[in-house]
């Protein structure tokens, strides 16, 4: 007698491809041994399937020219296609792209939109970026109570320049009371991974 499954799990059989998983960690190792010969067409044809990670791949190849001729607009195309899907990652490579502006001109309000999505999602760099702006005020008001938070957020996931910055935002009192051992204790994170600023710091005693 047939059992049908909970529609969940049919779900799930349906869309779960161990062949799609194995293909796709296959093009990654072969990129990663600089291999673009094997590790293009499978991301692209993963990618042309809607693959966001597939997708991500391809954008950063076409970025670089790893494989194919460089283009920053098909780069910006397919990051695009995998921040669309929530990529964190992806959304963070468009914002450095609209911020610096490469082949055209810059594009402050989407290089913040994307950022502040791919900090949201919780992608050490972007949070290091954006709170980076608000401690300076680029492109954002100034503020030193969100600097500190972003800062924070990246500094826990072992983001070596917000541990360093988070240390000086309590050496200095941005936004918080002044807190050396606070302070210190950030400094010293950072240094014991090499940090060449906090490690500055820690010497001058800051």
């Amino acid at each position: 007698m047939l059992t049908k499954k909970p529609l969940l799990i049919a779900l799930l059989a349906m869309f779960f491809h161990p062949a799609w998983a194995s293909e796709i960690d296959e093009a990654i190792e072969a990129y990663n041994h600089d291999d673009y010969q094997t590790s293009f067409p499978i991301f692209s044809r993963y990618a042309q399937q809607g693959d966001p990670e597939a997708q991500a791949y391809v954008a950063e190849m076409y970025y670089y020219g790893r494989g194919v001729p460089q283009s920053y607009e098909a780069a910006v195309t397919w990051f695009e296609r995998a921040s669309e899907q929530g990529s964190a990652d992806a959304q963070y490579n468009l914002s450095v792209i609209y911020e610096r502006g490469e082949a055209w001109p810059t594009e402050p309000d989407a290089a913040l939109r994307w950022l502040q999505k791919s900090a949201e999602q919780g992608f050490p760099d972007a949070q290091f970026n954006l709170a980076v702006k608000y401690e300076s005020g680029d492109g954002v008001q100034l503020d030193y109570e969100k600097a500190k938070q972003w800062y924070t957020y990246a500094a826990k996931q072992g983001h070596v320049g917000a541990q360093n910055n988070l240390g000086m935002i309590y050496d200095t009192g941005k936004g918080v009371t002044i807190n050396y051992e606070e302070a210190m204790k950030w400094f010293r994170v950072a240094a014991d991974q090499n940090e060449a600023s906090a490690q500055s710091n820690l010497r001058s005693g800051r």
